[in-house]
């Protein structure tokens, strides 16, 4: 019976660890979708837990023809939001939200098939929890005034 006070203690202490990563679940769930529309989701959850200083790094490929809807979220973005930046495989960068931290969501169309780099940070560098990133795609209309607030890049 004296050893149940540091068997309760043991067993609070193996369960810390896996209480960070559900709030990241969470959060990748609840992360925007209601932004999403009319782009589909990628059905990928990303996310990340980092601490002060860290930089998360996304390799996705974005296909010529397709729109991408881009939504980080962190657990209180309204305070620390989160800064993305976009590079192309020779490492160029092609944008950062840096400028426009109050916007929600980012929509970006490619001009030719690629592997790109996303990097993801906190705005306040000594800020550490979760950030979660929803990616959804559709294609690109027909209609060419459709299109207006995309982002485009061409390689």
């Amino acid at each position: 019976m004296r050893f149940a006070p540091l068997l309760l203690l043991l067993a609070l202490f193996a369960l810390l660890p896996h209480t960070g990563h559900a709030q990241c679940g969470d959060l990748a769930e609840q992360c925007g979708y209601d932004l999403l529309p009319p782009f589909n989701s990628d059905g990928q959850f990303y996310r990340v837990e980092l601490y002060p200083g860290e930089v998360a790094r996304l390799k996705l490929t974005f296909y010529a023809g397709v729109a991408y809807r881009l939504l980080p979220c962190s657990e209180n973005a309204a305070k620390n939001p989160v800064v993305f930046t976009l590079y192309d495989r020779n490492g160029t960068e092609l944008y950062s939200n840096q400028s426009t931290l109050d916007q929600r969501q980012w929509d970006f169309a490619f001009g030719a098939t690629s592997q790109y780099t996303l990097t993801f940070r906190f705005a306040k560098p000594e800020s550490k929890g979760c950030i979660a990133i929803v990616v959804g795609y559709r294609e690109i209309s027909q209609d060419p005034d459709a299109d207006d607030e995309l982002i485009g890049f061409q390689p």
